[in-house]
């Protein structure tokens, strides 16, 4: 056999091959289906703190310890209804030198820690540390008076100064 009919027979063959592997332009090769409704999710819960001013209870009085308070108003809304009844919310306060360590401890960019600029010589005390959340609502509000004092006692003409921190957060009544 020649090497011209070979090559003939070899092209003629993968001609063939190539023709066999290959469909119609009517061949549906892909499918697809469309669901007839759309998934929709919750919104997810909200948690927001607001502090108001601290106001002086005392602080002029001679022989008493100075002590300020302050309302703390937290709302917390789009709770899920089967949450309400296995979830408390954890109220906290802390004070900082400046309000830029307070701002990044809020943020979980650092540890509530002295090195962090978390102030020990000023307390800060919420009047209740655990609420329940509102039965029957999706939504709680909850006004915590906050607490203010200096943890010694003043030196000298020394002036005590602390940015306050208040955080909220849900946590299991009963965790497992």
């Amino acid at each position: 056999m020649k090497k011209s009919t070979l090559l003939s027979l070899l092209t003629a063959g993968a001609v063939i091959a190539t023709s066999a592997g290959t469909f119609a332009a009517w061949d549906q090769t892909k499918g697809y289906a469309v669901t007839d409704s759309s998934v929709t999710f919750r919104k997810g819960v909200r948690t927001t703190a607001v502090i108001a001013a601290p106001t002086s209870t005392n602080s002029d009085t001679f022989g008493e310890t100075p002590e300020y308070t302050a309302t703390s108003t937290i709302n917390i809304t789009d709770i899920p209804s089967a949450a309400i009844s296995n979830y408390k919310v954890k109220v906290s306060a802390y004070a900082f030198d400046s309000k830029v360590d307070a701002e990044n401890a809020a943020k979980g960019d650092t540890a509530i820690t002295d090195a962090n600029g978390y102030n020990s010589t000023i307390t800060a005390t919420p009047e209740q540390s655990e609420y329940d959340l509102t039965s029957g609502s999706n939504t709680t509000t909850i006004n915590s008076e906050i607490t203010i004092k200096p943890q010694t006692s003043q030196e000298g003409n020394s002036a005590l100064t602390g940015y306050i921190l208040v955080t909220a957060e849900l946590v299991e009544k009963n965790p497992a």
